[in-house]
């Protein structure tokens, strides 16, 4: 399993415990994720239980298919722990960040535009099918050379479909929320499937459940307080 697919795999989780936060002055929550991904004839699957407070620290611990622990913070600072190997790998960039997946404004509560205001995209047109709310999105200048548009589709209040355009009208991108749950007066989707279309043949589906949500004295302090021993060897990929 490569770090980058690992990193990929985390992020939404973290985001969604970033939301539960924010709504019920929360200070900390654990939430099992199992993350399955598809790509012509190979297919993966990770499972783990991510762990997440107030400040904004998340800490994942994958159990399969190998012990991996994964450290991160707002600021994007990110370490990635091969228990076994005694292996870490380290870097800061704020891609990494608890804060800069998609899912955080969905999960921060902006299901209106799912944080693509605050990426610069304006809302071109809107209607109404079958009691769904279809929104078109413009993309910022910058990206207009590859990015013809976003659509996003609401259901009532909550949204069901991300997907973004390329030029030529292909689907670039495809995010599907659905399985919503309540916590508390919160609802928020259970599961998410993403595909990332490579070429007109060939794709990568990415599909994560999130289930057994625990808050405050449920969660184990373990792993919120987990520091990667100093004798661990730095790696650089």
């Amino acid at each position: 399993m490569t770090y980058k697919r690992i990193i990929l795999s985390a992020f939404a989780c973290c985001i969604l415990m970033s939301f539960a936060l924010h709504q019920f002055l929360i200070e900390k929550v654990a939430i099992d994720i199992q993350t399955r991904t598809a790509s012509g004839n190979v297919s993966t699957s990770v499972k783990g239980t991510i762990y997440y407070n107030q400040q904004g620290k998340m800490v994942t611990q994958y159990k399969e298919p190998e012990e991996i622990v994964i450290i991160n913070n707002r600021k994007g600072d990110l370490q990635i722990y091969n228990v076994k190997a005694n292996q870490v790998f380290q870097q800061q960039n704020y891609l990494y960040s608890t804060e800069s997946n998609e899912l955080y404004y969905f999960l921060e509560n902006n299901k209106t535009d799912l944080g693509l205001k605050a990426l610069g995209f304006n809302l071109h047109s809107t209607r109404f099918e079958d009691g769904m709310r279809i929104g078109i999105w413009a993309p910022p200048m910058q990206l207009m050379q590859d990015i013809s548009h976003v659509e996003l589709v609401h259901e009532k209040a909550n949204p069901i479909f991300l997907g973004y355009f390329a030029k030529d009208g292909k689907a670039m991108k495809k995010v599907y929320f659905y399985n919503y749950t309540q916590i508390g007066q919160l609802s928020i989707p259970s599961a998410i499937t993403k595909i990332t279309f490579k070429s007109a043949v060939d794709s990568v589906i990415t599909k994560s459940t999130y289930t057994n949500i625990k808050v405050n004295k449920e969660v184990k302090d373990d792993y919120l307080n987990f520091s990667i021993p100093a004798d661990a060897k730095l790696i650089f990929k």
